[in-house]
């Protein structure tokens, strides 16, 4: 690439060069061509005034002031004989107007070439002026000159420039390829280098490494689900298995084996729900929900909940109570459904782990830009220092061990809630724990 930029560099000098030293010239021949000219007219003048005499006098004048035919001057008289000038004798028909001729076809030694303005002044006289292409041309020679030590210039510059430029590209590219060689290898802790600069090469860096942190991430929380799976897993899957060893001995007894046929449902059933929950997550966190968003009334939504749940507190001997501002005042972008599931888990988790005659409120309410929706209770809560680790897949405190349940309700809540752009908060209730679902209008 360097090398491609180095070339063009060249080709647009020569090209500007090129282009200006013929305007260069252009410019000099019209100048030139002025001056002729305004000789001519000066001369002309002259003869108008003060006739034959006069302009020979001028003429000579002329001739005295300028170097050896650096200046070509003829006058010619009627019958064509040259009675004035610097050019004693012709050898060709000189053309009114403008025209060019070797020195040679004036009569003269030189070779040089003129540049020729023919009048006729009253229609007695013809007067020729000239001026030697010599001075253009070391002109013209001089600009080329310098745009050719200029365009090698370039090119030598561009050439070393443009080799150190591809070197170090290479060199960061190799680091790039080298980085990404060994996190195909296994090395996920591997990042590209930064050097600071702030170009295409250093952006593309950062994204890189941006993915990467991500993949690795991606790849830990595979690994820790793994490793929650079949820690979580094991004691079910044993109690299972004793269950069916303690069926089949009572039925070789000939014994009922309806008590062991129950535990054994009741274990495939909460197998299954924990593997439901598990697909339901990763389902959400595809993003395949996402092109079905519509706004969602959230005082609706909020009033679903209540008629879902108040009853079903009361039995549990906890209060439930919403609190909610008028219809149709305040909509958020989402999936309904999975935003009533992710509160209706909360709800749930609140209505298990509180004790008898707890208190448990949902509420929204509007805060400058963003919609705020949240779950109280009075309960035990979270010790603080739990509050990032819950959200875990199959994360449980000790105390819940022992109670029913897959450990996946947070996680399917923040799975929820990322799916939505929100941001999801625990903080400490004092007592009990408030949940905070923030999302942006």
């Amino acid at each position: 690439m360097a090398l491609t930029y180095a070339v063009l560099s060249m080709v647009a000098v020569f090209l500007a060069g090129t282009a200006t030293t013929q305007l260069l010239k252009w410019h000099l021949a019209r100048h030139r061509d002025r001056e002729i000219h305004a000789v001519y007219r000066v001369l002309a003048s002259t003869y108008i005034d003060g006739g034959t005499a006069n302009l020979v006098s001028t003429l000579n004048a002329y001739i005295q002031q300028t170097l050896e035919h650096s200046w070509l001057f003829i006058a010619i008289g009627p019958g064509g004989k040259v009675f004035g000038g610097n050019v004693h004798a012709l050898s060709l028909e000189i053309p009114q107007g403008w025209s060019t001729a070797d020195g040679a076809q004036l009569g003269l030694s030189t070779g040089m070439r003129y540049r020729l303005y023919s009048g006729t002044v009253h229609g007695k006289l013809r007067l020729v002026v000239g001026m030697k292409f010599q001075q253009l041309g070391y002109l013209g020679r001089l600009v080329q000159t310098s745009f050719e030590w200029a365009f090698f210039a370039t090119m030598l510059f561009a050439i070393i420039g443009g080799s150190l430029i591809a070197q170090r590209m290479q060199r960061r590219f190799d680091a790039v390829r080298k980085t990404m060689d060994r996190v195909a290898q296994g090395e996920l802790t591997m990042r590209v280098p930064l050097t600071g600069h702030n170009d295409d090469i250093e952006r593309l860096s950062g994204d890189l490494n941006s993915a990467l942190d991500r993949l690795a991430a991606s790849v830990e929380a595979m690994q820790q689900v793994s490793s929650d799976i079949a820690h979580d897993l094991k004691t079910p899957l044993g109690r299972l298995q004793m269950s069916v060893a303690e069926a089949i001995r009572k039925q070789a007894d000939s014994l009922s084996v309806s008590e062991e046929l129950e535990s054994v449902a009741l274990e495939v059933d909460q197998i299954n729900r924990t593997f439901d929950a598990l697909l339901r997550i990763a389902q959400i966190e595809g993003g395949a929900r996402k092109a079905s968003f519509k706004p969602v009334d959230v005082t609706e939504m909020i009033t679903t909940l209540d008629e879902i749940y108040r009853e079903v507190a009361r039995e549990a001997g906890h209060t439930f109570s919403v609190a909610a501002p008028p219809d149709g005042t305040i909509n958020i972008l989402g999936d309904r459904e999975l935003l009533i599931q992710m509160f209706a888990n909360l709800i749930e988790n609140s209505i298990t782990h509180c004790p008898h005659g707890s208190t448990i409120r949902c509420s929204a309410a509007v805060y400058s830009d963003a919609v705020w929706i949240t779950v109280t209770d009075n309960g035990p809560g979270i010790p603080e220092s739990e509050h990032a680790h819950v959200l875990r897949r199959f994360y449980r405190l000790e105390k819940s061990r022992t109670s029913s349940g897959t450990g996946l309700g947070l996680s399917l809540v923040k799975a929820v809630a990322d799916l939505h752009g929100a941001q999801l908060r625990l903080d400490a209730a004092h007592p009990g724990l408030m949940v905070t679902v923030i999302f942006a209008r």
